[in-house]
């Protein structure tokens, strides 16, 4: 399966319905790996199903170690104490790659958000209006759609704090 088989990030419009974690996860790794600049994610634990593989990791660690030197990647973890403990890919990768990727943990007052997304380069989103669950929607050139949710993101991100339990110690 190529990475256009479901679109070609900023310029396949459609938007996608989706209702199993495995198309999430084909979606979300497709986008990814077309990446040019950014990638953001809101999620309760770093969704195993969709983010904890190796193909999504290793089109995260391309992004920020390839040749774009704005690349970056922020991810807002509502319960960083699971993933951490489960041992996220995700997790691992920020803590050998912290100037690129960075986790926070939303303030008291957006702790009860339930939306998941993945936001690429502002153009493409997958978006689940019901954390735990796999229906979503997606679109690889939605400009609109991406930046609605990116004033969101943004929003949540402006009232968050770096998550001290995943940074890495060196001692």
């Amino acid at each position: 399966m190529s990475d256009s088989t479901f679109g070609v990030l900023g310029q396949d419009r459609a938007e996608l319905v989706l209702s199993r974690y495995s198309q999430l996860r084909d979606v979300a790794c497709a986008m990814v790996r077309q990446a040019r600049a950014t990638v953001e994610i809101v999620s309760r634990d770093l969704d195993p199903q969709i983010y904890d593989n190796d193909p999504f990791a290793e089109a995260l660690r391309g992004l920020v170690t390839g040749d774009s030197r704005r690349a970056s990647v922020r991810i807002l973890l509502l319960q960083p104490q699971i993933a951490m403990t489960r041992g996220s890919r995700l997790i691992g990768l920020a803590q050998r790659l912290p100037s690129f990727i960075s986790i926070h943990v939303p303030a008291e007052v957006h702790r009860d958000f339930n939306q998941a997304m993945l936001l690429v380069d502002r153009s493409g989103y997958l978006h689940r209006d019901q954390a735990d669950q796999s229906e979503a929607t997606a679109s690889f050139a939605a400009a609109p759609r991406a930046n609605e949710l990116g004033r969101l993101f943004d929003e949540i991100w402006d009232h968050s704090t770096p998550d001290q339990q995943s940074r890495r110690l060196g001692l």
